[in-house]
């Protein structure tokens, strides 16, 4: 009877079943593949905008010091310092750079006004700033550590002293002819003792600059090589690889000596 009639069923083959799984695992591999891609773009992007963010942080800070220098004709200071010393192979890495500068106002008091700085990269490769109160008499008490930059695998510095001062804006534009031949030494002696306080102009002096000039240079130029870390390392296209340089140049407002510009 046609009431009674069975319905047949229909079943997914084997082969049917091997083509849906393999399409299946096209799809997920797929999609991981992208996830995989997105999750290490964005940490490379985090990684890129720590760098960045260090390195705006570096030029700020260092700007924000290196215009506060104290003068060495300020009046109102009474101590100045504005030298180099050699690597040290206790602590420092590199060549250190001393100088007086005035702090602000701090919460700490003792820190606020004239302070000792000392510029330095240490032996970790990590570029610090070490401070100390310059008002007090056992200033080695004192002292505060800032970590301005690490990964740090060189720091070289460089000094440009202007040409010599000149009050006639005549003999500037006159070559040959000597500023201060009016005021010059008056003997042999004197000489050398002028020659060994002052720096030699219109030159960059390559990471020395001695304590007895008593002067600040005009420009201050600093190289920082920068160890990448891995993960940006996978990424970088740049032919340097693992290191990566970084200039910085700053001009201190000096009023001993002065860059001057002839008009056009």
């Amino acid at each position: 009877m046609a009431c009674f009639r069975t319905i047949k069923k229909a079943y997914f083959t084997l082969l049917e079943t091997l083509i849906a799984l393999f399409i299946l695992s096209i799809l997920l591999v797929v999609i991981f593949t992208f996830f995989r891609d997105l999750s290490s773009l964005s940490v490379a992007g985090k990684v890129a905008q720590k760098e960045s963010f260090q390195m705006r942080y570096l030029e700020t800070r260092l700007a924000y010091i290196f215009e506060r220098i104290t003068n060495e004709k300020d009046n109102k200071s009474n101590r100045f310092y504005f030298y180099t010393q050699p690597q040290n192979s206790d602590f420092a890495d590199s060549t250190s750079l001393i100088f007086t500068y005035d702090n602000g106002v701090r919460k700490d008091p003792t820190f606020s006004g004239q302070v000792l700085g000392r510029l330095f990269l240490d032996k970790r490769g990590k570029l610090r700033l070490m401070t100390w109160p310059i008002t007090l008499n056992e200033t080695h008490q004192h002292m505060h550590q800032e970590v301005l930059l690490d990964r740090v695998t060189s720091l070289n510095f460089r000094f440009y002293a202007a040409p010599a001062r000149v009050t006639n804006e005549g003999a500037i534009a006159t070559k040959g002819l000597n500023p201060n031949e009016n005021e010059g030494p008056k003997n042999e002696q004197e000489q050398g003792e002028v020659q060994a306080a002052t720096p030699e102009p219109d030159k960059w002096h390559e990471d020395v600059w001695s304590s007895k000039y008593k002067q600040m240079p005009q420009i201050v130029e600093m190289t920082v090589e920068v160890k990448k870390p891995r993960s940006v390392l996978e990424k970088s296209k740049s032919p340097s690889g693992e290191v990566e340089t970084y200039r910085f140049r700053f001009v201190l407002s000096s009023s001993k000596n002065y860059i001057y510009y002839p008009p056009a």
